[in-house]
């Protein structure tokens, strides 16, 4: 049986109260710098298959970005190093 889970990388932060939501925000822009260096835009799926499959559906708003203060030419920057 595969199950299909949507999440919103902005949520992070609301699921975890083990980790500050500024430490949040410092890794959901990590991954969005890595996701948008590989090709995805707005979105991706990850496939996990083992014991039980799952597929699950990232999203994000480069909004999350510049309301930390990134802008674009700072992104496109930190994507390049990567």
């Amino acid at each position: 049986m595969k199950t299909t889970l949507n999440f919103n990388l902005a949520e992070l932060k609301l699921i975890v109260p083990e980790i500050s939501a500024t430490q949040c925000d410092y890794f959901v822009e990590a991954c969005i710098i890595a996701l948008e260096k590989q090709g995805h835009h707005k979105q991706a799926e990850l496939t996990i298959i083992g014991n039980f499959n799952s597929q699950i559906i990232l999203r994000w708003k480069k909004a999350l970005l510049q309301k930390a203060g990134v802008s674009h030419e700072k992104l496109q920057k930190m994507v390049a190093l990567l």
